[in-house]
């Protein structure tokens, strides 16, 4: 399967603890899959082209993530699994959907980064 479609609709947290959602949609010739991919870390600073890069320094390709099962990034994990009922009730499998979810999630990643900022300083990322 290759995945499609991939877009951050929520980000949630707090202090050192913050957990992105990412939808996503992975297609093959006969059949599409609707997947979530979770990344928790202690920022949310962190934007999926980070993440990407993470993955390609660490050798970590998508196919090498195994459902359910968190994979250490150093900036955070990442975990994905199929959509639940409750996640296809709260996205839906509507892709201009998750694009407005994802304005919505963009506007609150950026509160909290300015929100952690102003509490603990701005972080030095560049050694991820």
């Amino acid at each position: 399967m290759r995945l499609h479609n991939l877009v951050l609709v929520d980000i949630q947290g707090e202090a050192d603890n913050f957990t992105y959602i990412y939808a996503v949609l992975a297609k093959s010739f006969f059949k599409k899959k609707f997947l979530k991919y979770t990344f928790n870390s202690k920022l949310p600073h962190y934007w999926w082209t980070e993440i990407q890069k993470n993955m390609m320094n660490k050798k970590i390709f998508f196919e090498d993530l195994t459902e359910n099962q968190p994979t250490d990034l150093g900036i955070g994990t990442l975990t994905y699994t199929t959509f639940s009922k409750e996640d296809l009730n709260k996205y839906g499998e509507d892709v201009q959907n998750w694009k407005a979810l994802r304005d919505v999630a963009v506007d609150n990643q950026l509160k909290l980064s300015r929100e952690y900022n102003d509490k603990y300083g701005i972080p030095d990322l560049s050694n991820n």
